[in-house]
């Protein structure tokens, strides 16, 4: 069930009327089982009044069934029982936050947002008189809402039963670098691919982040062509990754910061933001990442398993360990931040990730990282850097690799168990907001339960099962992502500031 309250001053003209078209909209298409809608205001002057005589003609006009209407004003409580709160103008989102007492988990909008037109105002016909107008534009941000829930409403048929897909975005998949070893064109559709564009949009996803990972030397000589230098192959999986934007662009599209989603996601694609994993190509210069952020990548890694131009890698040596950013990499620290690049700590050592803790002014995440308290891998994360990660607002995403799952770390199974339980510990240790999912899909290997994006709404039935509220997974999957990417990514820090 799909939860949208309307809200505008009165809940006379505009919410009414949104709610009235959404109503035979879904109607229509057979899906009213599927919602609940309805509207309120954010004032007292209209409560118990029907709708403004002028709009219901204009409503009856276009057929819409003007059921019977009471104005009510929304209450504090409406926030925890509704999923979407759709005002129509500024002036309604400064009140819902207001009675709300703000917006921790990202509920609040205008309509106009879901139309692909954030920021604009529904017309008050109140003061323009021009209801028929109102009316047009209502029903462009309802259409335009109902796309982007389609995620959550198309059924997925690869199982035996039937199951509405939880849109969810995955902060990390290596699919470039395995369309690159493979010689492949595009990543819409490949053999043995976790994570290519056709399983993401049949499991559901919003946002992939694609990877250009930086293959280590020792590793080049295992390729099925000669590797051309770290520029060369950088730019053939950025091709590769926009010729499917090219070549797929009905059902994917690339983004570069959340307005560039949300689009996407009112059209019904899949949207793909690259990130990159080792950061040895930007060579100790400011330059070159601006020159990446410039390509289109939003999110950096800061180390793999080498060190580099920004630090130490994760080690089990304890002396390795401790070493910190180097001076090139403190001060890129706040150069990404300032460019609007997020920061990812995922590989780094414990002394540089208190290094970019001490010196970050904005959420940074692990993109697919655990918990050391449930899998001593160095790799993972200790309950005292969850914390440390989660009140900086950050995110640490849950890695699916059978080594970074249980105490053993040579466990060859993911099972959905294991899943489940690093999802709860870093909950309990850093809170909700902390929780998101980074796969590493077409990264890992071994025996997965869940192995391909394809597959997520059976892991997303199976976290239900398992005592997952539908508000918490709505938070693991979307809302937490949403929030840090619309803070930190394509919003430089100078122009917030």
């Amino acid at each position: 069930m799909i939860r949208i309250l309307f809200i505008c001053h009165g809940n006379i003209c505009r919410s009414a009327a949104a709610e009235m078209v959404l109503q035979k909209i879904v109607k229509e298409q057979g899906m009213e089982n599927l919602f609940r809608i309805e509207s309120a205001a954010t004032s007292r002057e209209e409560i118990g009044n029907d709708i403004y005589p002028p709009m219901k003609s204009a409503l009856q006009r276009r057929s819409y069934p003007c059921l019977a209407h009471a104005a009510r004003q929304t209450v504090r409580n409406d926030y925890s029982r509704w999923d979407y709160l759709i005002g129509m103008d500024h002036e309604n989102i400064r009140n819902m936050r207001r009675i709300y007492d703000g917006d921790p988990d990202g509920k609040i909008s205008m309509l106009m947002d879901w139309a692909g037109e954030p920021g604009r105002e529904i017309d008050d016909p109140w003061y323009t008189r021009d209801f028929s107008g109102a009316l047009a534009q209502i029903e462009k941000g309802c259409e335009g809402l109902l796309r982007a829930c389609r995620g959550r409403r198309q059924e997925y048929r690869g199982t035996k039963n039937r199951k509405m897909l939880q849109p969810y975005a995955d902060l990390h998949c290596d699919t470039l670098y395995a369309a690159w070893r493979k010689g492949a064109e595009d990543i819409f559709q490949m053999d043995g691919a976790m994570a290519d564009v056709s399983k993401n949009a049949r499991g559901g996803c919003r946002l992939q982040l694609y990877a250009i990972f930086m293959p280590p030397t020792e590793e080049k000589q295992e390729f099925s062509h000669p590797y051309p230098g770290d520029d060369a192959y950088i730019e053939a999986l950025h091709h590769i990754f926009l010729r499917t934007a090219q070549k797929h662009s009905d059902v994917f599209a690339s983004a570069g910061n959340m307005r560039d989603v949300e689009r996407n996601a009112a059209e019904g694609k899949v949207s793909g933001m690259l990130s990159m994993e080792e950061g040895r190509a930007v060579r100790g210069s400011f330059d070159r990442i601006r020159t990446f952020y410039e390509m289109g990548i939003r999110v950096m890694g800061l180390t793999w398993n080498h060190a580099n131009c920004f630090g130490y890698p994760n080690s089990a040596d304890a002396k390795e360990m401790q070493k910190g950013l180097t001076a090139f990499g403190k001060e890129a620290i706040s150069c990404m931040e300032e460019i609007g690049m997020l920061i990812d700590v995922s590989h780094l050592s414990d002394g540089g990730f208190w290094d970019v803790v001490k010196l970050s002014k904005r959420p940074f995440i692990a993109s697919h990282s655990n918990c050391r308290a449930l899998n001593p891998h160095p790799r993972s994360m200790t309950d005292e850097m969850i914390r440390a990660l989660a009140d900086r607002g950050g995110l640490i995403g849950l890695n699916f690799y059978p080594h970074f799952l249980t105490q053993d770390p040579e466990e060859r199974k993911s099972t959905i168990d294991d899943l489940a339980r690093q999802l709860r510990h870093r909950i309990q240790v850093g809170g909700l907001g902390c929780a998101a999912i980074g796969t590493d899909f077409d990264g890992i290997s071994g025996e997965l339960e869940i192995g391909s994006a394809d597959r997520m709404p059976d892991f997303f039935d199976a976290l239900a099962q398992r005592g997952f509220t539908s508000h918490e997974l709505e938070q693991i999957c979307w809302r937490n992502v949403e929030r840090v990417f619309r803070d930190v990514i394509g919003s430089p820090l100078s122009l917030r500031e």
